[in-house]
């Protein structure tokens, strides 16, 4: 059985900054899926056998900016603008029937954290066969030392794309402080990517679908 639970202001600090700040980038040049092609083999199996490449992808653990006390973040849509926006929001407002958990990073082999939260009308809510998928992806990044750099976030960004799009993560959109913005990658030169946040089984190939671009508190 899988226990979730929200992540707290210390979770969320004490995970990698890709763009420098306190907790410094630990992740070479050398792209996730190379550097941690165990891991990325185990987990495939996993979703392969299961049935779930297109439910969930792998996600390189790392911190937006700052949450406060009594905050979690959300990932909303703006079908205007083709993208998504991460923000915080009061835990008050959020752990309600109305949102779900998105991303998960596996604190224990059957204990993960709830890192980033969606409406459901965004994303379908867990169930049985979702925890048990979780589950065994817990043991086996536990088993290969993983946990602190994979985890695991749901397949949600197809909003207003008939077709998979690679999608780029900026904290230099002009938003608020805390705010980040994912835009299809386009708009962005491929010279300015960073490293590949998100990979998802597409086909049985790993294939990125966000990364990670910006120059502050990232």
């Amino acid at each position: 059985m899988l226990t979730i639970l929200p992540a707290t202001e210390v979770d969320y600090r004490a995970m990698p900054n890709l763009w420098g700040g306190r907790t410094p980038n630990p992740y070479p040049e050398e792209q996730p899926v190379d550097r941690y092609a165990e891991g990325f083999a185990a987990i495939a199996g996993i979703l392969e056998a299961l049935k779930k490449e297109g439910r969930f992808e792998i996600y390189l653990l790392h911190r937006h900016f700052d949450v406060h006390p009594g905050e979690a973040l959300l990932e909303t849509y703006d079908p205007k603008e083709g993208a998504w926006d991460l923000q915080v929001l009061s835990t008050e407002e959020l752990f309600t029937e109305r949102y779900c958990p998105a991303a998960f990073k596996f604190v224990a082999p059957s204990k993960a954290l709830g890192l980033t939260f969606l409406d459901q009308s965004l994303v379908a809510p867990l169930d049985n066969s979702d925890t048990e998928c979780l589950r065994q992806i817990g043991e086996v990044l536990h088993q290969l030392k993983l946990s602190e750099v994979l985890g695991i976030s749901s397949t949600h960004r197809e909003q207003g794309r008939g077709s998979l799009q690679r999608f780029i993560e900026s904290s230099t959109t002009p938003l608020s402080a805390r705010r980040e913005r994912s835009v299809p990658v386009e708009r962005f030169p491929e010279s300015k990517i960073a490293t590949f946040t998100h990979y998802r089984r597409v086909k049985g190939q790993w294939v990125a679908t966000l990364s990670c671009y910006g120059d502050g508190d990232h």
